[in-house]
């Protein structure tokens, strides 16, 4: 059975949206109120179990997985059998569960999927998103009280915090790959911001080493970067710039690569970020670029993934949203910027490409 990489993500949310032929409203409800919250459940029993790696070195009977866990054998069976329907692992003829490609995604260490899941199913997140009718009705996040963004309630709760750093690391790890692979013959700076920006910059300059890297981050994020990348095998130094984009100037760079920022900001503070932008290609020169990487939502009636990420960013971000292209092409008008080219990127994101404007 092959499974492509990013099948998980649409795992999360197959139950969450009428998109296949069904016969009647009550079945698409139905996929709707149930599928969704056992599926990820059930990704929550895998990954808690630790099943991803008693399988990681071949398949197994399900009674000896079960042994393993110190679960019960009929209910192990079950629940592999629905595992199997899932695709998260596969059966042979003897009757083993192995991983497939989509269960590995699933295994703990970079690019791993399994810290998504335990920030999906931490307190926070389920509480935020059981209030979401309250949400609907006040304006804004009822989770977050007197906070702004859902970080400053990650600082209470180091697991989770360390969590939520490893899913956003985790998350642009596909995108990463994606962008090292891009020509950079003609390139020579490179400042990356915002979210698995620590990621996506070690992943470029390991493919590109002549580039010189800049990580733009708030200090406290900074503070652990400079850390990490002295470990990295780069050829060249990392220049760490603490920066507020939003009080701060952008350092110059002939690319400045902003992965899923502005999906974080309302209208106002995303065109005050890329204004800054705009000033730092003007003085790296004729040449330079941003590159925008946001998931970008589907015309009117359209399902995909974005739907659902945007209901999730209603529920935790007091001004997050996620944009049509066309709005994204109206917010970096008005910051004086041009979008020139647009790509598509793996899990469902897209890349963005905007020069300032003549």
């Amino acid at each position: 059975m092959t499974t492509d990489h990013h099948d998980l993500t649409k795992l999360f949310a197959a139950g969450s949206c009428a998109d296949r032929p069904v016969a009647s409203p009550y079945q698409a409800l139905r996929a709707m109120t149930v599928g969704g919250d056992v599926r990820l459940k059930a990704l929550w029993a895998f990954v808690t179990l630790g099943i991803p790696l008693i399988l990681k070195d071949g398949p197994r009977a399900s009674d000896d997985v079960a042994a393993v866990c110190e679960a019960d054998r009929s209910k192990m069976r079950r629940f592999l059998y629905a595992m199997h329907a899932y695709g998260l692992v596969d059966r042979d003829a003897a009757g083993r569960y192995g991983l497939t490609a989509m269960g590995q995604v699933l295994l703990p260490g970079e690019g791993s999927m399994w810290a998504e899941v335990g920030v999906t199913m931490a307190p926070l997140w389920q509480e935020a998103g059981e209030r979401l009718p309250e949400t609907i009705c006040i304006g804004h996040p009822a989770i977050l009280r007197d906070h702004v963004a859902p970080h400053a309630l990650l600082t209470r709760d180091r697991q989770l915090a360390t969590l939520f750093d490893m899913f956003m690391n985790g998350q642009s790890r596909a995108v990463a790959d994606a962008l090292a692979d891009r020509d950079y013959s003609s390139v020579r700076t490179l400042a990356v911001a915002g979210g698995g920006a620590r990621n996506v910059l070690d992943t470029i300059l390991r493919a590109h080493p002549h580039l010189k890297g800049i990580l733009v981050e708030r200090s406290r994020v900074a503070e652990q970067a400079e850390h990490h990348h002295a470990e990295q095998e780069v050829a060249d130094p990392v220049q760490v710039a603490y920066a507020d984009m939003f009080s701060d100037l952008c350092p110059p760079a002939d690319v400045i690569i902003l992965p899923l920022v502005l999906h974080n900001h309302d209208d106002t503070d995303s065109r005050l970020l890329l204004a800054h932008v705009g000033d730092a290609l003007r003085k790296a020169g004729p040449l330079a670029r941003l590159w925008c990487i946001e998931t970008l939502l589907p015309k009117p009636g359209v399902c995909t993934s974005a739907i659902d990420l945007d209901v999730r960013m209603m529920t935790l971000f007091a001004d997050g949203q996620e944009r049509t292209l066309e709005q994204y092409q109206e917010l970096m008008r008005l910051a004086g910027l041009d979008i020139i080219a647009t790509e598509a990127l793996p899990a469902d994101q897209t890349l963005m490409i905007a020069q300032p404007a003549a």
